[in-house]
This record gives C-alpha cells, structure tokens and sequence, in this order.
C-alpha cells in the first residue's frame, strides 16, 4: 500500500513591517505570485528579545496585528494567500519560513540606503538577501520628489 500526499502548494514570501518602503514592494509581489501560479504568503515578524531565539508561529495575533495584515490582501481575489505572524530576529525567521514553506521566491522593500547602522549591525534586508534559501527580489521606493513614480527592483539570485 502506498501513502499519497497533497503536493505542497509553492509560495511567494512577502516579510513586511507595515512601513511604507516594505508595503511599497506588495504590488510587486501580487504580480509575481500571479504570474508565477504561486501562493502569497503575507509574513509580518514580531522582534522577540533575544537575538537567537527560535522562530515560532504567533497563533494568538494581538488585534491591532490582525487589523495591519488584514489590510494586506492580493486585489486579485483569484491569487491564494495567507497572513502569517512569527516572533524572532527578522532576518533569520524571514529565512527560516521560506524553508519550511519551501518558498519559490521572496519579494521584500528596502530602503536602499546604506549608512553607518547597516555598515555595523547590517540591515534586514540584506540579511535575508545573503542567506534566504530561494532567490530574493528587493524593490526600493523612490523618494516622492522624484518624476517617476516606479520602484526599482532588484532580483538577487545567489543563495547560499
């Protein structure tokens, strides 16, 4: 007798804060996981103490969580998604759901900045981007002074 299993549904990762610069790569996002066939799964991480704590699922959201990701959702009703909440350092828990999610591709914001806090301790961003187990996109927000109102989008590759 052999055991079948549902096959795992392939997934696009989208980690976001709620700040501007992160919200600003949804659409990116919702275009890619439409075109690609793959399931959205919207990831807010909740910054725990310790820096080497263990990923874990919030399965209780506190309600002003719930509300932030409720207004997160594809607008095209035909793309699955899921709103997740996980406590840990962001970086390596972004990367930690990608691998148990067997994620295809993450899609994330960024600053594009790079100053002396970034230099030293290293930004989230390119945390995920030196360690995620699937390639990353990274698309940046323009400042609003600028003609054009398109972010620019990085596809970064390399995993390690």
């Amino acid at each position: 007798m052999t055991e079948t299993t549902a096959p795992i549904a392939k997934a696009l990762l989208f980690p976001t804060d709620f700040s501007s610069w992160s919200l600003a790569a949804f659409p990116v996002a919702e275009r890619y996981a439409a075109g690609m066939g793959l399931r959205l799964l919207v990831l807010h991480v909740v910054r725990t103490g310790m820096r080497r704590s263990t990923p874990h699922e919030l399965t209780d959201m506190p309600d002003s969580l719930r509300c932030h990701m409720s207004g997160i959702r594809p607008a095209r009703l035909v793309i699955p998604f899921e709103h997740l909440a996980y406590g840990g350092a962001p970086g390596p828990t972004i990367c930690c759901v990608a691998q148990r999610r067997k994620c295809e591709l993450i899609v994330m914001g960024t600053r594009g900045s790079l100053g002396w806090p970034q230099l030293l301790w290293g930004s989230v961003t390119s945390y995920v981007v030196r360690n995620a187990p699937c390639p990353v996109t990274t698309v940046r927000q323009r400042p609003q002074t600028d003609e054009s109102k398109a972010p620019d989008v990085c596809l970064a590759l390399g995993t390690s």
